[in-house]
């Protein structure tokens, strides 16, 4: 019995050298931006809030027990009043947008930090228990 058929395996390991990949991978498998070296001038607030929030200040930190995995992401809250007005009942939503930050310690805790305190009785900064359960 003979397998006449593709070679599939030698045309995985092709693949990646191939003029055909090198046009179609960057639309298939977009590269993460990523930024090297330091600021003309020194950041500001609103700049470094900027950059957190686009995704460039994410990654690993720290040495030894401060060693941590950083994630830093937008996030949208809504606000909603209501009025009354006579018969009429008014109601008004309030949009803002915040910063949220996730943190993983080498050591298994995890943080989130907001601005704001959350709703579901979750305060800032509030670390997972030692053992993993809530």
């Amino acid at each position: 019995m003979i397998y006449r058929g593709l070679p599939y395996d030698v045309i995985e390991d092709m693949l990646p050298g191939s003029a055909a990949w090198k046009q179609a991978g960057p639309t298939l498998l977009a590269r993460e931006d990523t930024v090297t070296g330091r600021p003309i001038t020194p950041l500001h607030g609103g700049h470094v809030g900027l950059l957190c929030t686009a995704g460039l200040l994410n990654g690993v930190f720290g040495q030894g027990e401060d060693r941590h995995v950083a994630r830093w992401r937008s996030v949208k809250h809504v606000a909603e009043f209501q009025e009354v007005d006579g018969d009429t009942k008014i109601v008004r939503r309030r949009e803002n947008w915040s910063n949220e930050l996730r943190l993983i310690y080498a050591h298994g805790k995890a943080m989130k930090l907001t601005e704001n305190v959350q709703t579901r009785g979750e305060a800032d900064a509030e670390c997972a228990p030692e053992d993993g359960n809530p």
